[in-house]
């Protein structure tokens, strides 16, 4: 909140930020809890109840496997996805080189009507 309203100040407006909720990588201790509190704070940033407004969201998805790819399969990252998009997500950082990813994210694309 703090650096929304130092942007604010410098003379930003809240169409030119994005807040990214960091997604933990599963090596984290505490990666379970912080992953359920990114959900949360992507509901409370996307529909305004954070802010008073609805504000652009992201997330970096591929933080969640990173370096642990042959122990999680990219369902996994799937599921994140479609949950936090439920969530209002706004913008991803996604490995579109994995043809799994890239066609549930086409799929979600035409689901969901957005690109």
């Amino acid at each position: 909140m703090e650096l929304r309203e130092r942007a604010l100040a410098a003379g930003l407006t809240d169409e030119q930020l994005i807040f990214d909720p960091v997604l933990p990588n599963l090596r984290w201790p505490d990666a379970w809890p912080q992953t359920g509190a990114a959900f949360k704070t992507m509901r409370y940033l996307a529909s305004g109840s954070l802010f008073g407004v609805p504000v652009s969201t992201m997330v970096g998805l591929s933080n969640l496997r990173s370096g642990l790819r042959g122990i999680y399969p990219v369902e996994l990252e799937i599921t994140v996805l479609a949950l936090l998009a439920g969530a209002g997500l706004g913008l991803a950082l996604v490995d579109v080189l994995n043809p799994v990813l890239r066609e549930q994210l086409q799929l979600m694309v035409q689901v969901m009507g957005t690109s």
